[in-house]
């Protein structure tokens, strides 16, 4: 991949979802299944040769999403914050006084519910007959230690407005009301009725802010940084008129001289073409973003740049305040190589023949994951999440030569003819346990035993000989460029190429019983723009071993994969942590408030264990 810069291991994405103790909230929503695709052939080029240029992403049109709502009004009606003893308030709930209900809860961008005139005059009599907002007040909470939720409603009626606190754990009846409305809040088949909405149901749609803030910041990288090609900003069409690199004025941060941050206004259509251009880059890396999203890209091999989009409400005004910027970026914040990144990088790359015939890892005591070096049997070594410089995976490929010094290092230790573990005190001090597996696939459907899978465990305390030697033997195994010469791989020690899997396994479960409160509100299994041949709903053959569960399965090319992955983005679906170098997961929602969709997609062949 060009001149084999392969990227370093980043800090996992993560982002918290706020819990609320006083509610909690979800959202509502035949052709033949194509066959399976068949799996990707090893390429037969050099896994030296460099990647082509990154290919530019055509210059998206300014169609905002569809039915995207810009509310008209930008008086606020009401307000309703939630927060706990365990999640701070976030933006809440705002209603316009065109009937906008607009959900700034988290981060990303809002959503809109649009009320029709009679909707929002239920909501106003609603509040005027309740009697709680004659002033502004906070009614006395009960001495709790945990355990407990607040809820601010904030009413402007005739020009005067009234805001109201109290706790779900009051038992008054005015705590009780309070508590209801922010409630219904989450709940709006419970207060409404049909022809209170514009739509005829509380139906999501996507939010078009009026104003946005755009803020860009670079970071210099040192000579031996690694880069993500996956991410270079080379693979974009930026849409403003102003470059990226000159666009919006300099920023200063106090006690911060050294951030180069620019930041500029611009309009809703403009934010909509930043979003479409960006839309096949991985969002994250600069924390959460307020009402916005954030990305971390690279600018050939010398910068890092970290770009935010900040959507403003109806009633905030625009600005680039100093104390409302994004933090800088930096590698050690970048998001780890997401699957797409993956299959992007490697779609040049080499693709081992069959599963794993061997597997080596390393599970290092404290906050680093477990490393792993899988062997297949045409001489490829494939590296999950490798040491510097590399990214995601690394391929190396030995030769006849170098297969043979493997097989006769193995064969002289004697360790692999049966399984054995080292019998470690509960109380003992060690820093790895090392792990060597020769797994036998399909096991069960060839009739054969588990237990001829062979698996040695030992740590690397040092007090007993027959550990030490599989330790030994395990860190010769999962590093063979440190001990074997040149020509014991294709093209020397230093060739690696990115990895092409052989394939890329899809499942879709359909569910019937409501998706789990924690996954808040779903995107829309309709918003999908799927890409494949029939529908996202008939996609892929059901898997009988599942019944009575509905699970349909399939396997993908990368090409198919990426296109896949891509239209998820689009959409805005997924689940925050849930993509990894070797997987991504998706929750959907369906037609009707019980029926949602589990997607799952996962590189073939590896990830078994």
């Amino acid at each position: 991949m060009g001149d084999h810069r392969i990227a370093r291991r980043g800090v996992p994405l993560l982002s918290a979802m706020l819990a609320l103790a006083l509610v909690v909230g979800c959202s509502t929503s035949q052709s033949p299944p194509p066959s399976p695709s068949p799996a990707a052939t090893p390429s037969s080029a050099p896994p030296a040769t460099p990647a082509p240029t990154p290919t530019r992403v055509p210059r998206p049109t300014a169609a905002p999403p569809i039915n995207a709502i810009a509310p008209a009004s930008d008086q606020v009606v009401v307000h309703v914050e939630t927060w706990s003893d365990i999640a701070g308030p976030d933006l809440g709930f705002f209603v316009y006084a065109d009937g906008s209900i607009v959900d700034a809860r988290g981060s990303g961008l809002p959503t809109v519910r649009p009320l029709t005139d009679a909707g929002l005059a239920r909501l106003v009599g609603y509040l005027r007959d309740s009697g709680l907002f004659t002033k502004t007040r906070s009614i006395p909470v009960p001495s709790v230690p945990h355990g407990f939720g607040m809820a601010r409603v904030t009413f402007t009626d005739a020009g005067r407005t009234v805001s109201v606190t109290a706790s779900n754990v009051g038992r008054d009846a005015e705590s009780e009301a309070l508590t209801a409305i922010a409630m219904a809040f989450l709940d709006f088949e419970s207060w409404f009725v049909p022809a209170d909405w514009r739509d005829g149901a509380p139906r999501t749609h996507p939010y078009l802010p009026r104003s946005s803030r755009l803020t860009v910041e670079t970071a210099e990288l040192p000579d031996d940084a690694w880069i993500n090609p996956a991410r270079e900003l080379e693979r974009i069409d930026w849409p403003l008129a102003v470059g990226i690199d000159s666009i919006g004025d300099p920023i200063a941060i106090p006690k911060a001289t050294e951030r180069t941050l620019r930041c500029v206004l611009i309009d809703g259509r403009e934010d909509v073409q930043i979003r479409a251009a960006l839309q096949t880059m991985p969002q994250g890396g600069l924390g959460d973003i307020t009402l916005g999203s954030g990305w971390v890209m690279w600018q050939g091999d010398s910068l890092l740049v970290g770009l935010a989009l900040r959507a403003f409400l109806p009633h905030e005004t625009p600005a680039c305040a100093a104390d409302e910027m994004p933090p800088a970026p930096s590698l050690a914040q970048a998001p780890r190589p997401s699957l797409v990144d993956v299959l992007v990088m490697g779609l040049d790359g080499w693709t081992p023949s069959g599963s794993p015939v061997m597997v080596v890892t390393i599970n290092p005591l404290g906050d680093e994951g477990a490393r792993e070096v899988d062997y297949y049997a045409d001489g490829t070594i494939l590296v999950h999440d490798p040491a510097p410089p590399m990214l995601g995976f690394a391929v190396r490929r030995l030769s006849q030569a170098g297969q043979a010094a493997i097989a006769d290092l193995i064969d002289s230790t004697g360790l692999l003819e049966a399984s054995w573990s080292e019998q470690v005190p509960e109380d003992a001090e060690y820093d790895r346990m090392l792990s060597i597996i020769l797994p036998r696939p399909n096991l069960e459907t060839q009739g054969r035993p588990v237990s001829q899978t062979i698996i040695l465990n030992a740590t690397d305390r040092g007090v007993d000989r027959k550990a030490e030697a599989v330790v030994r033997l395990a860190e010769q195994l999962f590093d063979p460029a440190a001990w074997l010469p040149d020509s014991a791989f294709v093209g020397g020690r230093s060739a690696v190429s990115p990895f092409r899997p052989a394939g890329i396994e899809i499942s879709i479960t359909h569910r019937e019983d409501g998706p789990f409160e924690e996954l808040g509100q779903l995107v829309p299994a309709r918003a999908i723009a799927w890409p494949l041949s029939g529908s996202f709903e008939t996609f892929g053959a059901v898997d009988p071993q599942y019944a009575p569960s509905v699970v349909a399965t399939a396997t993908l090319t990368p090409e198919e994969a990426i296109a896949v992955l891509r239209a998820f983005a689009a959409a805005g679906a997924g689940r925050d942590g849930a993509g990894w170098s070797s997987s991504a997961a998706y929750d959907l929602a369906g037609d009707r408030p019980e029926i949602w969709f589990e997607v799952r997609l996962s590189i073939k062949g590896i990830g078994w264990l």
